[in-house]
């Protein structure tokens, strides 16, 4: 059957116009919390660098020049470690250097470069064999020793031979081997 009284419709809301509103809502939530953290970040840094500013001010004058001084001692102890590393350390060689002479050889004067590398040695010996032992031994420490040179030989009033003994060592002999902490 036909119906002939018409009806009104029912009104319905439309759902366009109510996403779009729930949209413009959430948009403007978004900016509003943005806004508040932006303000709260903003209040807590703020609050932080009163905090710092109250901690510096609490100390005394005597407390800053103490930690000045601290910070300008581990600066100066910093450095000196790096110019330390880089140094040459003679006492190095005087460790080993008593392995070297024979023990029939006497030294009445030592005079060390450490800078050229460089000593001079001025001694007794037993004898001339005991000389020549000894000038064979250095000579076969070519890692040690560049050059020798034997110079102002002479006899002594009880029969010993005199010398003077010139070295010219490696540089790398001075310098430090190992790390410091």
């Amino acid at each position: 059957m036909v119906e002939i009284i018409p009806k009104k419709p029912e009104r319905e809301i439309p759902l366009k116009n109510a996403s779009l509103f729930i949209a413009g809502a959430l948009l403007l939530a978004a900016i509003f919390s943005y806004v508040i953290l932006a303000r709260s970040e903003a209040n807590a840094l703020l609050a932080i660098q009163d905090l710092e500013d109250g901690i510096f001010k609490a100390g005394t004058s005597q407390d800053r020049e103490i930690e000045t001084k601290v910070l300008d001692s581990e600066k100066k102890i910093k450095d000196f470690k790096v110019l330390l590393a880089g140094s040459r350390k003679p006492s190095q060689f005087f460790g080993n250097f008593g392995d070297l002479i024979h023990p029939k050889i006497w030294f009445s004067s030592f005079e060390l470069d450490a800078v050229q590398a460089q000593a001079s040695i001025s001694g007794q010996a037993l004898d001339f064999r005991t000389l020549e032992q000894q000038l064979i031994f250095l000579q076969s420490k070519n890692d040690i020793i560049e050059k020798i040179d034997l110079s102002d030989i002479a006899l002594g009033e009880e029969g010993n031979v005199n010398f003077s003994i010139n070295f010219k060592f490696r540089p790398d002999i001075f310098l430090p081997t190992a790390d410091l902490p």
